[in-house]
């Protein structure tokens, strides 16, 4: 079953956009990820990520590239609440 990974994030702006695309783009390219969204709000400085993973094998794959990107928005004053993850229940 696939599994969505969902993140929020405060004090995050367009200054990180590009670093943000890099990092997304590099998680898209992993085994078993199956799509990433990001979608922000520019005056709140909030953002809402979707990743989209094949089942929990993919998302347990990448769990140490996922800590890295983590600690490294961290790194930039971007705040990462806590991840968490739900069954994707249905896909069109």
């Amino acid at each position: 079953m696939a599994v969505a990974q969902v993140f929020t994030m405060s004090d995050a702006g367009p200054e990180q956009a590009d670093r943000a695309r890099e990092v997304l783009g590099a998680t898209r390219q992993l085994d078993g990820c199956e799509g990433v969204l990001l979608v922000g709000n520019t005056e709140s400085r909030e953002a809402i990520g979707i990743a989209l993973w094949r089942d929990e094998a993919a998302l347990e794959a990448a769990a140490a590239k996922i800590a890295g990107d983590t600690k490294e928005a961290e790194g930039m004053g971007i705040v990462v609440d806590p991840i968490k993850f739900y069954d994707l229940v249905i896909q069109y």
